[in-house]
């Protein structure tokens, strides 16, 4: 939604990285997540987002949510590892 709200600039782009990694970082520190990792994790937050927002432009929004699917897929894994001793 915001990379179409927002435009395809390069400012733009990074505007939306940081404000979907904000939301995540919240997210991150509701489910129990210290404090201090789940602020040190936004920079690698934002990256990702970016990187998901050039697949959206270059490869079209199908790819840009099946790779954001795969990550979260990967990270609930290591959370559920970590909340419940899976592995």
């Amino acid at each position: 939604f915001l990379p179409h709200a927002l435009g395809f600039s390069e400012s733009a782009q990074w505007l939306s990285a940081t404000w979907y990694a904000t939301y995540h970082v919240v997210v991150l520190a509701a489910i129990g997540m210290p404090a201090w990792l789940s602020c040190a994790s936004f920079v690698s937050l934002v990256l990702a987002g970016r990187v998901f927002g050039l697949m959206v432009r270059i490869t079209g929004p199908l790819s840009a949510a099946a790779a954001h699917s795969a990550a979260d897929l990967c990270i609930a894994g290591v959370l559920w590892d970590w909340f419940f001793d899976w592995v």
